[in-house]
């Protein structure tokens, strides 16, 4: 239950708020409930956010070290929160420093690829080059689908949580229709929040039944800005937009330098992420 001082509305504007400057939903929760508590303890901040307390120690560490929140050394120790005069100015520095980073990787990545085209000789070589297609925001629900339905061997997935469950939840008997039988999906979600749970652990089992293996991780560290299905190890869709915005550009690709870079993207975070388990 929230304290009185503050409606579900108004905690929720603050979250949605918050995690515009970058910050997870949970960490935003934790945030907003140190505000409102004051000067205070782990528990109090649980039950305010509504967010586990196991999670609850985990986030304050980096809120503390995000300059969001002080931490005082008695035992137990106690928190409160940094001043929004001091908080937004450096949380602007920090996002605007991420465009910036992001704008230079994209331009990076534009130069590497017009050299590419400019290298490239008439006998394409399909295994190292392939295609890189850019598709309307609105089709990449079914060109996951279909790359889903291919998937022979292995299916990787890096995702956010709600999307994901999204995508299942539109499409009754999807998986017992369509689905793969026998790969091995691996998938890292960049946020998991506990009302998820249930249906994520419902198409983990559904999956398992039709003979596939299914591994679950979660990415506790800042939000990542691209997320990825890859199927086989040879075709791949990309979506870096943020928030879903139907402006940005959706890729898909059989390119195998790119594909290779997300894999190698994928299993640095599989060997730092945490295992998702349901109570």
């Amino acid at each position: 239950m929230l304290k009185p001082q503050i409606d579900e509305e108004t905690f929720q504007k603050w979250i949605d708020a918050m995690t515009q400057f970058g910050l997870t939903t949970n960490q935003a929760k934790v945030y907003v409930a140190i505000r409102y508590l004051g000067t205070t303890t782990v528990s109090p901040v649980a039950n305010f956010s509504s967010v586990r307390r196991e999670d609850v120690y985990r986030i304050l560490p980096k809120l503390n070290e995000m300059g969001l929140i002080e931490r005082t050394l008695e035992t137990p120790s106690r928190f409160r929160a940094v001043p929004l005069e001091t908080v937004l100015p450096e949380l602007l520095r920090v996002k605007r420093e991420e465009s910036e980073r992001k704008l230079s990787d994209l331009e990076t990545i534009a130069e590497d690829l017009l050299n590419k085209s400019e290298s490239i000789s008439t006998q394409i070589d399909e295994e190292n080059h392939g295609l890189l297609s850019v598709l309307p925001h609105s089709i990449s629900p079914e060109k996951s689908s279909e790359m889903v339905k291919r998937t022979e061997k292995e299916l990787i997935s890096f995702s956010n949580a709600r999307r994901y469950t999204q995508f299942f939840s539109a499409r009754p008997g999807y998986l017992e229709e369509t689905s793969p039988r026998n790969i091995n999906h691996r998938v890292i979600f960049a946020e998991v929040s506990d009302e998820l749970l249930p249906i994520i652990d419902k198409i983990s089992k559904n999956m398992f039944s039709l003979g596939n293996t299914v591994e679950i991780k979660v990415y506790n560290d800042a939000p990542e800005p691209c997320f990825y299905l890859i199927s086989d190890r040879r075709e791949a869709l990309l979506d870096a937009s943020e928030n879903g915005d139907e402006k940005q550009l959706i890729l898909w690709t059989d390119n195998k330098k790119i594909i290779d870079l997300l894999l190698q993207h994928f299993e640095k975070h599989w060997t730092t992420s945490d295992t998702l388990t349901f109570s």
